[in-house]
């Protein structure tokens, strides 16, 4: 009973290179703590692009819990019309997005010269910062110091004339000019002890997966962990931060965002899932008490449990109140309810639904020219026949379920309100 994770977040969708850039790899290791993650430039991360998990839990022990990553987002425009972007595993002949920023003038122009500068991630840690800072203001007491080159190639700022955005990766301006400055004692704004930052986006190459119209947006993501043994759940967890900017001329409306995983607890094929409503989660689990069959991959005894959780997703749509906490709603897992300021509150995850490895994306496939229906439906919590994921069996009717419709698969005893089926 192997199954793949993905859960969207229905999101009021928000609105929101650098020259001389030196080119770095293509992706980056998070290792700071005990985790070792493959970060990707083009969102599509924790594998290696070829056939092999890298999500390695514990760090060096040749064991995974998660094969592949990525992100996806879908939405419909004024006229009706749908754009989809969602990619499951990137290759030659599935692509969604490709490297770098886009124009902000709604042309979504890019070029090759644009994504070969961006076929890169910049790897920064704290403590880099912070003799970066200590240089800055003394640098006599620092000789022969050089500023790590991640660091100094920090894509700050877009190309202009390209009409990109002035301003792409957070930093520091600790010279006050507005321009990114490292040697006057500027430095990227990062999260955690260790960070890698990537930007991508979804006009530069056709949706050959999904097949869906691109949307035109801009995603500036940051992978993070900190250096902390003393706390086991900081050791043992990886941060994803998202910013996604709309660069085309059109406005979205039910609009969604998700986060497709795959699963992977050692060996695959004995992986069971559950969601934990209350607190924002999708986990997958050991089907049995031993994990596979004694392959170095495989855990053995005691394998662990593996966690996808949404801390803070994107905020909700405006009405000019402080939502209250503590409702049968958004609030269950949701960010800033009930805190006092108006609009502010943000979506945790709003569905969860997972898939079989022996039908992919199925149960029912769409009619030809409508392939990114199936995805897009998957955005909106619904299987492809455009039907209501279903209590009971395995969810849909055709795998034995009897309703009522439901937002989350395999809740247990997390929805204690019953949220996902409408209280």
């Amino acid at each position: 009973m192997n199954y793949k994770l993905f859960f969207p977040m229905l999101c009021f969708f928000l609105i929101a290179s650098a020259q001389g850039i030196s080119q770095s790899p293509a992706f980056g290791i998070l290792d700071i703590n005990n985790v070792e993650a493959r970060i990707y430039a083009k969102g599509n991360h924790f594998w290696d692009l070829q056939e092999f998990p890298h999500y390695e839990v514990p760090k060096g022990s040749g064991k995974h819990t998660i094969f592949s990553n990525a992100f996806w987002i879908g939405g419909e425009d004024s006229t009706g019309q749908r754009y989809v972007s969602a990619q499951r595993y990137s290759n030659t002949s599935s692509q969604e997005y490709t490297f770098g920023p886009l124009s902000v003038d709604g042309s979504l122009y890019t070029d090759y010269q644009t994504i070969d500068s961006y076929i890169a991630v910049w790897e920064v840690t704290r403590q880099q910062i912070e003799q970066h800072k200590v240089w800055a203001q003394d640098t006599a007491s620092m000789p022969g110091y050089s500023i790590p080159p991640d660091i100094l190639s920090w894509p700050a700022h877009g190309d202009v004339s390209k009409n990109q955005s002035f301003y792409l990766a957070p930093f520091v301006d600790e010279s006050s000019s507005g321009f990114y400055e490292p040697h006057k004692g500027d430095y990227p704004l990062i999260r955690g002890d260790q960070a890698i930052f990537f930007i991508f986006n979804d006009a530069g190459v056709p949706n050959n997966e999904s097949e869906g119209t691109p949307l035109g947006v801009e995603v500036h993501g940051m992978a993070y962990a900190f250096n902390a043994p003393q706390c086991d759940a900081f050791n043992h967890t990886v941060f994803m931060n998202y910013k996604i900017h709309n660069r085309s001329n059109r406005t979205y409306h039910d609009t969604y965002l998700g986060l497709f995983t795959d699963f992977d607890i050692g060996d695959p094929y004995d992986d069971y899932l559950q969601v934990d409503v209350a607190r924002g989660s999708m986990f997958a689990f050991n089907g049995n008490p031993v994990d596979g069959y004694g392959e170095p991959g495989h855990y053995g005894a005691n394998p662990p449990a593996q966690s996808i959780t949404v801390l803070g997703g994107p905020y909700m749509d405006p009405d000019g109140l402080d939502n209250p906490d503590g409702q049968c709603d958004e609030s269950i897992n949701g960010l800033n309810f009930g805190n006092g300021i108006v609009d502010d509150e943000r979506l945790g995850m709003t569905r969860a639904l997972g898939f079989k490895l022996k039908s992919n994306i199925a149960p029912i496939e769409p009619p030809p020219g409508f392939k990114e229906a199936r995805y897009y439906n998957r955005l909106r919590g619904k299987w492809v026949d455009s039907s209501d994921v279903m209590y009971g069996g395995e969810g849909h009717s055709n795998w034995g379920a009897y309703g009522p419709a439901c937002r989350f698969m395999f809740p247990g005893d997390s929805d204690t309100c019953n949220w996902g089926t409408g209280g």
